[in-house]
């Protein structure tokens, strides 16, 4: 499903941004400040994607839950080489791959997450992503599910698809809430998968 390649090259202008000053975001409400611990006089939380390098595979290992691999369609992470791997994108076919960071009041950046995209042959975009549990229903996911699409609109591609299983609810309801519809279905060992797109 991922294919997690550090590119070198100099950082995209849609790979930073904050939560608060982007107006293609909703703006950040007070509950989620709350939920953080910040303040008023705090500075607001800024979400940013950048591709995942080898020193972010421990941090992969211990918070990637297995469920979030079965719904990715991936084995349980058990080994350092394993999320190695997921990093490097040995295996996997999405060709552009993100780290999802959460910076609060100029601290470190933590990995909450990952995102990636691919093409198909006929010029349409498919992605896949995950949220850490600790991270989830706090709007994040949806944050940066809209840089990711941005950054896919800026090279030129018009749709974008999104494959999630059927008992996902929490998947399909973002997906639904960024605009995707659903376009059909398709089985994956004997599990059901259900098939979205949106244009942009």
């Amino acid at each position: 499903m991922h294919n997690f390649q550090h590119n070198p090259k100099q950082a995209h202008p849609l790979d930073s941004i904050s939560l608060d000053s982007n107006p293609l975001l909703p703006p950040l409400r007070l509950a989620q400040r709350a939920s953080w611990g910040v303040t008023q006089n705090d500075q607001p939380p800024s979400l940013s994607l950048r591709p995942l390098q080898l020193s972010d595979a421990p941090r992969l290992l211990e918070w990637m839950t297995d469920q979030q691999c079965a719904d990715l369609a991936i084995e349980p992470l058990r080994s350092l080489a394993q999320a190695e791997r997921l990093v490097t994108g040995q295996g996997y076919s999405h060709k552009h791959r993100y780290g999802i960071f959460l910076q609060q009041n100029h601290v470190k950046d933590d990995l909450i997450g990952g995102c990636a995209w691919g093409l198909h042959s006929d010029g349409e975009a498919y992605l896949s992503y995950w949220v850490f549990p600790a991270y989830q229903r706090k709007g994040l996911g949806k944050k940066a599910i809209s840089i990711l699409l941005a950054k896919i609109k800026h090279q030129g591609i018009k749709r974008v698809s999104a494959e999630v299983f059927d008992h996902n609810y929490a998947s399909i309801a973002l997906l639904k809430r960024l605009g995707f519809v659903r376009q059909g279905e398709l089985r994956h060992e004997n599990k059901r998968v259900l098939c979205f797109m949106v244009r942009i």
